[in-house]
């Protein structure tokens, strides 16, 4: 367990972070939470942190940190207690090869996380506005996809994905933006060379934003995820892609 105050500073440290981290409790307290993670994980690990605080339903966070030895650790992180009155909000932290039991609002489903938080796969991560429209877009994403990033800023995210996929997408985005658990799926989706390519797609709400986050399949092959959609993918042909066809972003329409 570990717990920051309301400026972010961390106020408790456990027993057993010590022997997962390496760092004892005299040495973290008193710093920020943010600057034990890398530049890839601050921005995520804060907007988990700030919907924890308001009690926006988010699925446990899986990260790789890195121990004080250097080495790198798969956790993950999820709320154990918000005491909004006194501004603290406590994480547990477990590593990520056990099975994390998620619940939220009426939902309960469990995630293996362990492919995750600890595989070599760089995450994908796009951001959408309230209307479907892509405004953020990673070197990740620019690598997988082989779209830049000037590319697709201001186009509807929607447009970019190819039916009959679209539908299963459009879902998930609509779940997310009303703060609903969005288990991940296995999908399709082709590049700007029309390669077909076997991902898993997530979609959470953060910070008033849809974060889109992918890795490839075959990168993950031990995450239990729901694969209906792959019954989809028999369908899906190179010669009927129709991509990145938006020249302006119309409202999102959702479903």
């Amino acid at each position: 367990m570990l717990t920051v105050n309301a400026d972010g500073y961390i106020i408790a440290w456990s027993a057993q972070l010590k022997e997962i981290t390496g760092f004892s409790r005299e040495e973290v307290v008193g710093m920020q939470l943010l600057d034990l993670m890398t530049d890839p994980l601050r921005e995520p690990v804060a907007d988990f942190v700030q919907n924890s605080r308001a009690e926006v339903a988010s699925r446990p966070l899986p990260i790789p940190f890195f121990s004080k030895a250097g080495e790198e650790v798969g956790i993950v992180l999820s709320v154990s207690r918000n005491d909004k009155a006194l501004g603290k909000l406590t994480l547990a932290v477990v590593l990520a090869d056990v099975l994390v039991n998620a619940s939220y609002a009426s939902s309960t489903y469990s995630v293996k996380v362990e492919a995750t938080a600890g595989d070599e796969q760089p995450l994908v991560r796009i951001a959408l506005d309230e209307n479907g429209c892509v405004t953020e877009w990673n070197e990740n994403a620019e690598e997988l996809t082989l779209f830049l990033r000037e590319e697709v800023t201001g186009m509807k995210f929607l447009r970019l994905i190819n039916k009959p996929v679209d539908e299963s997408v459009a879902r998930m985005i609509h779940e997310a933006q009303r703060g609903l658990p969005v288990q991940p799926q296995r999908l399709s989706i082709f590049t700007k060379s029309a390669e077909e390519l076997d991902v898993m797609f997530s979609a959470q709400f953060l910070s008033g934003r849809v974060v889109i986050g992918m890795r490839l399949f075959e990168d993950a092959p031990d995450q239990t995820y729901k694969t209906h959609d792959e019954l989809y993918r028999n369908t899906l042909g190179k010669g009927s892609v129709d991509l990145w066809n938006c020249d302006t972003c119309d409202s999102f329409a959702k479903p």
